[in-house]
Formats: C-alpha cells, structure tokens, sequence
C-alpha cells in the first residue's frame, strides 16, 4: 500500500509540475519572454483581451467647436498624412447654401458669384505648371471660399480664387508635394 501511495503522489506531482509548464509555455508564446512566464499573471480566458475602442475612450474631438473637415459638407476627405488646405479666398460662400447639392447643381448655383470666367482661371492654372493641358475645371465651394478647381495632366490640382484669378492652393496627387 505504501508503493501505491507513493507512485499515487508522484503522479499528482507530475500532473502540476506539468501544468504549471504548460501555463509557462503559454505565457512564454504569447510574450516571447522568459522572464515573463515566470512572473506574469495568467488572465482569465473568460475575460477576454481588451478591445475598447479608443473613441470610446476619448469621444469625438472637436477643435473650436467646430465639427470635423470631413464632416463639413462638400469637404474631401483627407487621409491619415493629409491636411486638409486652409485658405481664404476673395468671394465668401455660404457652405449651407450648397448643402446637399451634387456637384453639377452647386456650380450652377455658384456662377453668378464669380467675377472671373472658367478660362480665366484655367489660364492662371496653366501659366503656373507649363507644358500640361487642363483634363476639368469646376466651380466650387471650398472651405467657404469660391474657388474654380482647375484639374491637370499631370495630376495636379490647381484652385484658382474664382473673384481675383489668384492661384490660391496647389495640390499635387502625383508626389504628395503641394
């Protein structure tokens, strides 16, 4: 009987020393660290890993109570590098006035406001990068300015102020330089 007990508690000390292995060994894959399966707490696979979203969090972030530039109606969306432009152009528009437009009725909307014609701008867009064609122009509502956005061959896209025919922004999508 004395065996019996003995070989029954070796195998009880075998069954933890193992699973406390595999504990460390779980731990040792999930940090990559072996100082760490040895003093790590093991969470509880019932829990699960924290997965809150950040702007849970934080919430919205509004600068000057403004709402976001790409909430604003008409804005582009701008990417995680991009800025979007900030300039100010000679004719003030409305933005409410041009909610919920498509971009065809806004800029028939807009003629009547602009004191230069669309070959005026074009003009002033292509003194400005020689040696390209213009692809399209519009007139457009941009950042509360009356601009006409002239496109490019090469890919860039020229606003012009659509009241003095000063190139106010420059946007290269080619490159990323502006």
């Amino acid at each position: 009987m004395k065996i019996n007990r003995f070989f029954a508690l070796i195998a009880i000390a075998l069954l933890v020393v193992g699973a406390m292995g595999a504990i460390s060994l779980k731990v040792f894959a999930q940090t990559g660290n072996p100082q760490a399966a040895q003093v790590q707490d093991i969470e509880d696979p019932a829990s699960g890993p924290d997965i809150d979203n950040v702007e849970e969090q934080v919430g919205e972030q509004v600068e000057d109570g403004q709402p976001d530039a790409a909430e604003a109606p008409g804005a582009e969306e701008a990417g995680p590098d991009e800025k979007m432009p900030s300039y100010t152009g000679s004719i003030a528009v409305d933005q409410a006035s041009t909610e919920g437009m498509t971009e065809a009725d806004e800029s028939a909307a807009l003629q009547g406001k602009a004191t230069i014609s669309a070959a005026d701008a074009e003009a002033a867009a292509l003194a400005a990068n020689p040696g390209t064609i213009v692809v399209k122009t519009e007139l457009d509502n941009e950042n509360g300015a009356l601009v006409y956005s002239v496109e490019l061959s090469n890919g860039v896209d020229v606003k012009v102020d659509a009241g003095i025919g000063s190139i106010l922004f420059t946007d290269s999508d080619a490159d990323g330089e502006q």
